[in-house]
């Protein structure tokens, strides 16, 4: 009996309830890693393959959008997924203009959203 393969999803927020929640609500689908600073993200990043990287806007060291503007050409097929309480404009625009975000979700998520976006994103990352 084949044993179905879980998609490899990475959370980094630096609130550790996000984390935990993330990871109770997610785990039965997709194989859960978090991390709650870039610096540990990037070395997940680096030893494990990851498909989908939902990534916190606001961060004490270093914000998302500057996170994954350093490492996106190092790690080409990851998707990429902006996390945000704060739905300001500004950012938004900044991250559109990279092109390289597959979505917004804006904390506190709704489940069945979330669920979607990270099911659509597993699919992109498995046919790049």
């Amino acid at each position: 009996m084949e044993t179905e393969r879980k998609t490899p999803i990475l959370y980094i927020d630096d609130d550790p309830e996000n984390l935990l929640g993330f990871k109770l609500s997610f785990s039965n689908q997709f194989s859960i890693y978090t991390s709650k600073n870039t610096e540990e993200a990037y070395l997940i990043l680096k030893n494990t393959i990851i498909a989908v990287v939902l990534v916190d806007y606001k961060m004490p060291v270093e914000d998302g959008i500057a996170f994954v503007d350093r490492i996106r050409h190092e790690f080409p097929n990851v998707v990429f997924i902006l996390v945000s309480a704060w739905a300001e404009v500004y950012f938004l625009i900044k991250a559109l203009n990279m092109n390289c975000f597959f979505g917004f979700i804006q904390k506190p998520w709704n489940h069945l959203e979330l669920s979607q976006m990270l099911q659509n994103a597993s699919k992109l990352f498995y046919i790049k």
